[in-house]
C-alpha cells in the first residue's frame, strides 16, 4: 500500500524541496534551505519569524514552523487580521514541501464566521452586518494577495508540482 509523499494543506501546488539531498548531507541541506527561506520570507514586510502554529500538522508528516505573514485592518472598530503561517513539512518517503496555514481573527480571536461573530464584537449593532460583509470581502481579497506573495517566494526555491492523480492504494502522481 502506498501513500502520498507530501501533505499539502493550502498551497496551490506542492512546493517540493530537498528531493535530491544526499542522506549523508541531509542536515546541512535542511539548515541551508531553512536559512535561505527565512532570508527570503523576511523580505515580505509583514513577516514575523517563528510565530504561529501549524494546525494542519499530521503525525506522519512532521513540520517546522518558519513564521507568520499577516495583514490587518480596522473595520467598524474591530481589528480584522488575515494570517498565513509558513511551514516546511517533511515528505513521507523523501524530501519536504513548503506549505502554510490560513487563519483569520476578529479583535485577536480566531474566527472564520464573520456574519455570526461580528455582532458579538461590534459596538455598532445597527450596522454590524454591513461591517461584517465589508470585512469578509477585505479578508478574501487580502488572502488572495498574500497567497500570491508567499507562493512567489516558495516558487523561487522549490520545484512546484501539480497533483495529476491518485491511485486507489494512496499513491500520488505529480507533474512539473
Amino acid at each position: 500500500m502506498g501513500t502520498s509523499n507530501f501533505h499539502n494543506a493550502n498551497a496551490s501546488k506542492v512546493f517540493a524541496v530537498l528531493m535530491d539531498a544526499n542522506p549523508d548531507d541531509s542536515d546541512w541541506a535542511y539548515n541551508d534551505l531553512k536559512s535561505d527561506l527565512l532570508e527570503r520570507l523576511s523580505q515580505l514586510p509583514e513577516f514575523t519569524e517563528g510565530r504561529g502554529q501549524d494546525q494542519e500538522a499530521l503525525h506522519s508528516y512532521p513540520s517546522n514552523l518558519m513564521g507568520t505573514f499577516e495583514r490587518s485592518k480596522y473595520i467598524g472598530g474591530i481589528e480584522v487580521c488575515v494570517s498565513l503561517v509558513a511551514v516546511i513539512r517533511s515528505g513521507y518517503y523523501e524530501g519536504a514541501n513548503l506549505d502554510y496555514c490560513i487563519n483569520t481573527f476578529l479583535d485577536g480571536y480566531s474566527s472564520d464566521r464573520f456574519r455570526v461573530d461580528y455582532p458579538y464584537y461590534s459596538k455598532y449593532p445597527g450596522i454590524c452586518l454591513k461591517h461584517a460583509a465589508i470585512a469578509q470581502a477585505w479578508a478574501a481579497d487580502t488572502l488572495a494577495s498574500m497567497r500570491t506573495d508567499l507562493e512567489k517566494v516558495y516558487a523561487e526555491i522549490s520545484m512546484p508540482l501539480t497533483v495529476v492523480g491518485r491511485a486507489s492504494n494512496g499513491e500520488t502522481f505529480y507533474s512539473k
